[in-house]
Order: structure tokens, then sequence, then C-alpha cells
């Protein structure tokens, strides 16, 4: 990703939660992921928004229909994407969202784990493990489980600051590194 258009994309995500972030539900939150993720799978999907034929006013109208009506986001969305036409920006509106997903979980302390296990767990027990999170971060979790037979009867739990492994492979892997000393 180019590191010019990251920090243009944080400015504006920046501007927007200064103005508007007390509107913003979890539920928002959930959705703005769910928009960014399709936006960075279908970045093809807006490329029509680049050209000069289409008004400003009609570009506006086109991102609430596909972004906010889609992902049932609140029409004060319009103004970001008023913005980011205004400014001739709309190619970040997926690294925006990237943007206010990460502030956002920033702003109410939630962090957002994978958790993945060599065999399948209980919802008991990967609730069990979200509580382990929460108590050793101090953050609210929110997480993605799957299963990981490549593990070997083990358990990863990873989010951008934090990772945690107990599995048969990674204790192969030190002892392995020992053997290599």
């Amino acid at each position: 990703m180019n590191f010019v258009f990251q920090v243009l994309a944080n400015r504006y995500a920046k501007a927007f939660l200064l103005s508007f972030g007390k509107e913003i539900t979890f539920t928002d939150f959930e959705n703005i992921k769910r928009a960014r993720d399709y936006l960075q799978k279908h970045s093809k999907d807006l490329f029509f928004l680049q050209l000069p034929k289409i008004s400003k006013k009609q570009k506006v109208a086109i991102m609430q229909k596909i972004i906010c009506k889609q992902f049932d986001l609140p029409l004060l969305f319009t103004k970001l994407f008023g913005l980011l036409v205004r400014d001739k920006k709309e190619q970040l509106v997926a690294i925006v969202f990237d943007s206010l997903c990460k502030l956002y979980q920033k702003m109410h302390n939630i962090e957002s784990f994978s958790i993945e296990s060599s065999t399948e767990l209980s919802i008991e027990k990967v609730e069990k493990i979200k509580e382990f999170l929460a108590r050793q971060t101090g953050a609210d979790i929110i997480y993605t489980y799957a299963i990981n037979p490549t593990l070997i009867a083990g358990l990863r739990m990873q989010s951008d600051t934090h990772y945690w492994e107990y599995s048969i492979k990674q204790q192969l892997k030190i002892i392995k590194q020992k053997l290599a000393q």
C-alpha cells in the first residue's frame, strides 16, 4: 500500500471520527469492516468514479448507494464521500475505511484477534480463550475463529500487536532452534 495514500486516508478518518465518532455505534463499526473488506476485494467496482464526465454530485450519490445502502451505514458517511469526491480522492475510500476501523478500535479499546486451533473447539472454550485474551490485554476482544490442522494439537491467537501460540509445531520449532545452536 502506498505510504502517502495511507497517511492521507488516516487524516480523513481522524477528521471524520472527530466530527462524527460519537454517532458511530458498534454495529456501524461492524458494517464499516464489512464494507472495507468488500472494497478491498472489489477495488475495481469504484474505478469509474475517477472518470471526469461524472459530476461530483453523481459520484457521491453512487458511493452512497453502493456503500451506505449495501452495508447499512448511516447517511453521515455521505459527508465523508462528499469530502473525498471534492478533493478528488475517491480511490482512497477502502483505505479510509481501514483507518476508520483501526481508529475506532483504538478509541474504544477493542482488539481484534484471529484464533486458530488444530481441532474444533466448543463455543464455551472459545469464549474462555476470549476471556483470557481480555485479561491479558485489558481490551475488549473481537475475534474470528478458524480450524488450522497444521498447528498439530495446538492453539494460536494473533492480533496486530499480540501473538500467543502453543502447539506441537511450535515446540518442534523451538527444539530445532536449540539443536541448531
